[in-house]
């Protein structure tokens, strides 16, 4: 596909690009308490195209962007459209501007994972055996539970001679605990690992009947007031969330957030 775009962008004498192809291939499992209720398999893939172009406004240079999706089946002459259209209106972003960055082709890389030895289908029946270890509690139990093996591929090309790909496996899913006494409740909880982490996966479903189990012992709140609260583990990690938001390069760049280089934000 990549081949097909690149011959419709020299045609069309679009001279700045960016290509993100992908493909997703996955393994779904859907599960109603510990029996499994439907099971799917994808294998899709995108690109996204990025056009740039080089303009003044007001004696100042700029350069626009504007990007669209191609679908696999899409044609050469679909492709011209898109590509007309968002060259086009690439021409009313006015941006400060900017180098695209140069670089080479280079091998693709796979990342490291235990799951590059086996299958999708083999990975996914070795997690759900984890998922469902600890599930052997009397009052909380596993209520439902949705678990997905993917093999994610990419490739990056653009105009100034980048060209990377990489193979990137994860695992990832969520559940749901209930314990009916002495009150109904629910717990929402969700997964992601590029590895078999069958320990972790099963730990975190034992954590989560406890908790459950806990939350339909529950009282009444106390009164409101200032109390002191400790947060663990990957509670206190998402404070932090905050911070890695305000500090990503597009969104300063954008001015939704005003850091800088030394900042001190943390008060």
């Amino acid at each position: 596909m990549i081949d097909k775009i690149l011959k419709v962008l020299k045609e069309q004498q679009i001279s700045d690009y960016l290509l993100y192809d992908t493909r997703k291939e996955t393994v779904e499992l859907f599960f109603i308490k510990k029996n499994l209720d439907m099971r799917r398999a994808e294998n899709v893939g995108s690109c996204s195209v990025t056009v740039y172009r080089d303009f003044e406004k007001d004696g100042v240079c700029c350069k626009g962007e504007s990007g669209f999706v191609v679908e696999p089946a899409a044609t050469e002459e679909e492709i011209a459209g898109k590509c007309q259209k968002a060259y086009l209106a690439a021409g009313f972003v006015a941006n400060p501007y900017y180098e695209l960055p140069a670089g080479k082709k280079e091998e693709c890389v796979t990342v490291q994972s235990d799951m590059t030895q086996m299958s999708l289908e083999q990975a996914a029946g070795v997690m759900v055996k984890a998922l469902f270890l600890a599930d052997d509690q009397e009052k909380a139990f596993l209520n439902s539970a949705e678990l997905f093996v993917e093999k994610n591929s990419c490739r990056i090309v653009n105009s100034k001679g980048v060209d990377v790909s990489y193979v990137k496996y994860n695992v990832n899913g969520e559940f749901v605990v209930q314990c009916k006494e002495p009150q109904d409740v629910e717990t929402y909880q969700h997964f992601s690992y590029d590895n078999l982490n069958t320990e972790g996966l099963t730990e975190l479903v034992k954590e989560t009947l406890k908790m459950t189990r806990d939350r339909a012992m529950a009282t009444t709140a106390p009164a409101t007031g200032t109390y002191d609260v400790i947060l663990s583990d990957e509670y206190a990690a998402t404070i932090f969330d905050f911070y890695k938001d305000r500090g990503n390069g597009s969104i300063i760049y954008q001015h939704y957030s005003y850091y800088k280089k030394c900042d001190f934000v943390k008060g």
